[in-house]
This record gives C-alpha cells, structure tokens and sequence, in this order.
C-alpha cells in the first residue's frame, strides 16, 4: 500500500490532480526543463509543485487521521 491509496481511503485525502504518481511526476519534471514552448514547462512547473504540496498534505491528513484512531 502506498499514499496515495491510504490517504485517499482513510483520510479521504484527494490529489488536486486527475492522475498522480511518481512515475507521472518524473514526466512532468522533465516537460517542466525540457518542453519546447515557455508556456508547456510553466504549466508543467506548476503541476509537479502542486502534486508535491499534495503530497506533503496527504502525510499531514494520513498522520492526523491514525492519531486520530486512539
């Protein structure tokens, strides 16, 4: 079990994306240096910043929830 599926399933965290992942996100960092148009890397700049803040509040909302479980 991951995160993504416990966060969602317990905490019911949900990701701002439609489809997050770590392989995803290794894409879109590379779109984000090397994508031919300045409006393709700001976009994806964008989207690996915020599937990174989702993640960090994904581990704020997994740990709530578990304290919560006393």
């Amino acid at each position: 079990l991951g995160l993504k599926i416990i966060a969602n399933a317990g905490a019911g965290f949900h990701w701002r994306d439609d489809d997050p992942g770590g392989l995803n996100s290794q894409t879109w960092f590379h779109d984000a240096i090397y994508a031919d148009k300045e409006k393709d890397r700001a976009a994806a700049r964008q989207r690996v910043l915020e599937y990174n803040e989702d993640d960090v509040r994904a581990t704020a909302a997994l740990r709530r929830w578990l304290r919560s479980l006393d």
